[in-house]
């Protein structure tokens, strides 16, 4: 069979969902895009419902246990100045869910973008602020945090490299 990759933010899981994914007939590879580990957080980046969302992350995690495929799973999450000190308690939501991994991306630095927008709960999001590379030493000791908190764990992390080094990811396994 050909292998499934589903990118998804989990805020919908029905039983119709489920089953799909269940009965898919080969290795399945699904990713929830979550981006933080706290309501506040989650609803100031995404501006929906924290809590109904991992109950969905659960429900999928559950449900695709006993998949007689092959299935991997991943929770992701772009790093934020202002999400950066919730980088390590994302990899115990993480394990706690049940995941195989998480992936970790930098919020993309791109030259000409309309920098702020608003956001659902009225204020504004500004790409520019938000840039780690304007917190470099946090940011690199964020970094050596997750990959210690991985190792504990167990868990596969892609971890980007730190601020200042080569731009090459780093995984821990």
């Amino acid at each position: 069979g050909v292998r499934l990759l589903l990118n998804t933010n989990g805020s919908v899981c029905t039983p119709k969902h489920i089953e799909c994914l269940t009965s898919y007939p080969a290795r399945l590879q699904i990713n929830f895009s979550v981006d933080a580990a706290t309501p506040e957080t989650f609803a100031r980046i995404r501006g929906w419902d924290f809590w109904r969302v991992l109950r969905n992350v659960r429900s999928y995690m559950q449900a695709l246990a006993s998949r007689e495929h092959s299935t991997w799973s991943t929770l992701s999450y772009v790093i934020l100045r202002s999400n950066l000190h919730e980088m390590v308690p994302f990899m115990y939501l993480a394990s706690a869910l049940g995941v195989n991994g998480v992936n970790f991306y930098r919020l993309h630095e791109y030259e000409g973008l309309d920098y702020t927008i608003p956001t659902k709960d009225g204020g504004t999001f500004d790409y520019r602020d938000e840039y780690v590379t304007n917190v470099p030493s946090e940011y690199n000791r964020q970094i050596d945090n997750v990959r210690k908190a991985a190792e504990i764990l167990g868990l596969t992390a892609a971890i980007p490299a730190e601020v200042g080094l080569p731009n090459e990811e780093s995984a821990v396994r």
